[in-house]
């Protein structure tokens, strides 16, 4: 059931967004898996861990804001 599910708001979201922002996802769920261990499981989060979660995130951050910053740049 839950299965079924996901696929169906998967392809919803790449419907209305395009693929470029679903490939995102693929990404986001990791880092949300983390957080989510550490607050329901009370998992240990080792040091290596939060920098791999900072290198996605500014990889991410680059990644939607790039086009924005070079257009501010170049006016």
């Amino acid at each position: 059931m839950h299965l079924s599910y996901e696929f169906r708001l998967y392809y919803y979201v790449l419907k209305h967004t395009g693929p470029d922002m679903v490939a995102l996802i693929t990404l986001i769920t990791p880092v949300t898996a983390l957080i989510l261990g550490a607050q329901l499981n009370n998992e240990i989060i080792t040091v290596q861990v939060w920098i791999g979660t900072l290198f996605i995130m500014l990889g991410l951050g680059v990644y939607l804001f790039a086009g924005k910053i070079k257009a501010r740049i170049a006016s």
